[in-house]
């Protein structure tokens, strides 16, 4: 029992681990001719789901090439969002608002929407995506483990995953259970999905739903116990 306690426990710390490096890395491939930045499909969505304008702080000194290369950052953001502001405060010059905003290094960007808000320590695409979707979280942060295929169900029946939900309550995560077959899509605010050992294929309804999934950046926790059922082509 002491064994199996610890699995659990060892296994929600690996599964929040996965919630937060699919938050920090979202990863982008730009194939136009040019080679110039595009949106991600994830930072897209987030941005669709801010409560308010994006608002942008950058405290950068008066240096033109990295106000450009910020400038050039954001410009995608605005495209999808004309209401997204960016303001930069010279912190050399201002270094009263630069306190009064708890500023730590030159460069910061302070992402703002409605009453949320996120801070970029380094501008990068990945750190603003990041931060975004962080900004457009609503409520509680869900773990959706998938029935219907034979997974092993998060309550304390025998062969069930009590231990790893209470494990994840205790780190803030809500846990529900859901049958792909009926859903047109995940919940909004669905941190990772959690496939927990299915014993039977997935349906195609299913499969599709999970890719669509994914292709929005979303996170999926696979626990196998022997074989992977597919997934089918991507």
């Amino acid at each position: 029992m002491a064994k199996r306690l610890l699995f659990f426990t060892l296994l929600a710390l690996a599964l929040g681990l996965s919630v937060e490096l699919a938050g920090r890395h979202t990863w982008r491939l730009d194939v136009t001719a040019q080679q110039t930045n595009t949106l991600s499909p994830a930072a897209a969505q987030a941005l669709d789901n801010l409560p308010a304008a994006l608002e942008v702080a950058a405290y950068v000194p008066d240096f033109a090439v990295q106000r450009a290369e910020i400038e050039r950052l954001f410009e995608v953001y605005r495209q999808h969002r004309a209401d997204t502001r960016l303001q930069f405060i010279d912190p050399v010059a201002r270094p009263d608002l630069a306190r009064s905003a708890g500023v730590d290094t030159h460069g910061e960007l302070h992402l703002r929407s409605g009453q949320r808000q996120e801070v970029v320590k380094r501008a990068s695409a990945q750190a603003i995506d990041a931060a975004l979707n962080r900004l457009a979280r609503r409520g509680e942060r869900w773990i959706v483990s998938l029935r219907g295929h034979g997974e092993a169900e998060p309550d304390a029946s025998p062969g069930g995953l009590g231990s790893l939900v209470d494990a994840l309550e205790a780190r803030g995560y809500g846990v529900v259970a859901l049958d792909p077959r009926q859903l047109d899509r995940f919940p909004d605010n669905t941190a990772v999905v959690l496939a927990a050992a299915p014993m039977d294929a997935y349906d195609e309804h299913s499969q599709q739903l999970l890719r669509a999934y994914l292709d929005t950046g979303g996170a999926l926790f696979w626990l196998a116990d022997q074989t992977l059922p597919s997934l089918g082509e991507a």
